[in-house]
């Protein structure tokens, strides 16, 4: 029963950290059009943004802070985001040998 609970209390009474809108697999349909509407971008520069995943996605909109608001064209800025989030995520497998002696760090 949810009665006397928040939204964002999970069963065990702790805090859900979780934006309004975003869900595990990235900001809605309407969080991405609102950000669109914000931030006007071309569509290959929209096209890199939706097809980027979802944590990607999620840290975009909520961290993008061009120095000027109200520009007409944010696709440079958005696209150059979206690749630098990118470069900087962990890579997945298993971590590099270190210095050649078959150890791992």
């Amino acid at each position: 029963d949810s009665r006397g609970r928040s939204n964002d209390d999970s069963r065990d009474g702790r805090r859900r950290r979780s934006r309004r809108g975003m869900s595990p697999t990235g900001p809605s349909d309407r969080d991405m059009q609102a950000f669109r509407d914000r931030y006007p971008m071309d569509e290959r520069a929209f096209a890199d943004l939706t097809s980027a995943p979802p944590d990607v996605r999620r840290r975009v909109i909520g961290h993008f802070k061009p120095r000027r608001e109200g520009e007409a064209d944010y696709s440079a800025l958005v696209a150059s985001f979206v690749r630098s989030i990118l470069k900087a995520r962990p890579v997945p497998g298993p971590r590099p040998l270190v210095g050649g002696s078959g150890l791992r760090e």
